[in-house]
């Protein structure tokens, strides 16, 4: 029996111990314990756990402003901007994240905060790409997330509760929380990833990989993934034949549409790819599509004008059109690599946002009166830059074959 006491009460103080360096390591950026630079201050395994700590932290947190995207808003739109006035202001923006994942994060967010009363939305057109044949296929209903148990919303009962008291438990009692926290603590002062309390994802990888790579290895290396996610694959968000819809324009649509009901102010924008993407799209063959797209998206706004505006930040700018330095080991001043910007080009974003003006000529309101003045001004820059595109794959070394060549 004595043996058994001291099994049991060994037991539960390893439990504890554990628990408890867990708890002020906090490796994913749950609890955010009492800081001490050098030991927890950076959180490097936060990202593995990013939709578990969003569903989580993003009601903790009672924003008064929401910012909801994917990884392009998570790494480049920071909480606290100077435009946003001491508001408090949570970034629930998550890699990989589509639309639906987005906006039901968003709803559960707003639903436990009353004094939410502005969100800011990045809306990313790969996000909205679907197989054609989808259109032409019967329409099914589609199986319930796997992650919904995390959001009261949804899963207010029981079977719920049990599911978040398990997923937090396991941040705190598991083993892999341990080797998280004894890692964070060794790469204190790395250039790693991390997530801070108010969401935002300091992308420090980056600097590493140009470092030891260059900035060739990051352009092509997202070139060459996008080109191969994309290429043959019949990809659109609207079918030319019928001007069906892909439902990602559904959820969004209706996310607006609940939000407008509760006055609460929804600033969208597409972000600024670099020019280096949107050719690629072109040589894929969807620049079309792409400007279908925004007028799809104005379409949306429209049905939602009282609380809802649209802003296009990719059009022509000296922005977008940043030189790469093809060879360097130093970054760049606007972008990390063509799909995602740098947070001071967020920051001009933001500015743009706030004061409802296009800052250094970069963006522009996107309005029934304008649309057509962005797609000629799209089609223009593709035309005006086409041997520039040309000589960046040379000097990268790779070769994107347009629509005509690869069939």
């Amino acid at each position: 029996m004595a043996y058994l006491n001291r099994f049991f009460f060994c037991t539960l103080a390893i439990i504890a111990i554990v628990s408890a360096a867990n708890w002020f390591i906090d490796p994913f950026g749950m609890y955010w314990s009492p800081v001490v630079a050098g030991i927890n201050s950076t959180k490097p395994a936060s990202g593995d756990r990013v939709r578990i700590i969003k569903a989580y932290r993003g009601p903790e947190f009672t924003p008064q402003v929401l910012i909801v995207g994917n990884s392009r808003a998570e790494m480049a739109l920071h909480p606290e901007h100077a435009s946003f006035d001491n508001a408090r202001v949570y970034n629930q923006a998550m890699p990989g994240a589509g639309i639906r994942l987005q906006t039901d994060y968003a709803r559960n967010t707003i639903d436990s905060t009353p004094g939410l009363k502005r969100v800011i939305m990045s809306v990313d057109y790969l996000d909205f790409l679907v197989r054609r044949a989808r259109f032409s296929e019967p329409q099914t209903e589609e199986a319930a997330p796997n992650y919904l148990f995390r959001l009261p919303l949804y899963k207010p009962g029981w079977t719920g509760r049990m599911g978040r008291l398990r997923e937090k438990s396991a941040l705190l009692f598991s083993l892999d929380g341990l080797i998280a926290s004894v890692r964070t603590i060794f790469q204190q002062g790395a250039a790693v990833n991390s997530i801070g309390p108010s969401g935002f994802n300091d992308p420090a990888s980056y600097v590493n990989i140009l470092r030891h790579e260059g900035i060739n290895a990051l352009f092509i290396q997202k070139l060459q993934e996008l080109d191969r996610n994309m290429r043959n694959r019949d990809l659109t968000t609207i079918d030319s034949d019928t001007g069906q819809r892909s439902p990602q324009y559904t959820i969004l649509a209706d996310f607006l549409a609940d939000l407008s009901e509760q006055n609460i102010q929804v600033q969208l924008f597409i972000s600024p790819y670099h020019i280096s993407y949107l050719h690629l799209l072109d040589d894929l063959g969807m620049t079309e599509d792409f400007i279908a797209w925004k007028h799809e998206l104005l379409k949306v706004v429209e049905e939602n004008r009282a609380n809802v505006n649209l802003w296009d930040f990719s059009g022509p700018s000296n922005f977008i059109q940043e030189p790469v330095p093809v060879g360097s080991n130093r970054a760049m001043q606007w972008y990390w690599e063509p799909a995602h910007y740098r947070s001071n080009l967020g920051d001009k974003i933001l500015e743009s946002l706030a004061t409802g003006k296009a800052t250094s000529e970069f963006g522009t309101h996107l309005t029934k009166d304008v649309i057509e003045v962005v797609t000629d001004a799209h089609h223009s820059l593709l035309s005006d830059t086409r041997d520039d595109w040309q000589a960046l794959q040379q000097s990268l070394d790779i070769h994107i074959a347009r629509l005509s060549e690869s069939q």
